[in-house]
């Protein structure tokens, strides 16, 4: 994501592991078969399904699935918040950085 107001100061967010834990995959085929199982096993921690010997999709309990959004949004409206105090300070980037960085940003795709 692009940042409009300036550049971000990464020192103040959290560390994000490199790697995640080791989540279960199983077929696609298992899973449909075993569908009881799986729910049981979603409960416990995300579960990949894989088709063809490719991760397809991820099964997660409700909970967890809101807590993710939860944490999401909360970073989001974080950022925005610090982008408005930005603005505030009156710390803007021209159109012409903006869209410097946006040519940029879509190279890197």
């Amino acid at each position: 994501m692009i940042n409009l107001i300036e550049p971000a100061d990464l020192s103040t967010m959290a560390a994000v592991p490199l790697s995640e834990p080791a989540m279960e995959t199983i077929a696609a085929a298992d899973a449909k078969t075993n569908f009881g199982a799986l729910l049981d096993k979603a409960q416990r921690g995300p579960v990949t399904i894989s088709k063809n010997g490719r991760a397809v999709a991820v099964i997660m309990s409700a909970e967890a699935y809101r807590e993710e959004q939860e944490l999401k949004l909360e970073v989001l409206r974080r950022e925005i918040q610090k982008g408005l105090d930005s603005m505030k300070r009156g710390k803007l980037v021209t159109p012409e950085r903006a869209f410097a960085a946006f040519r940029k940003e879509l190279k890197k795709k």
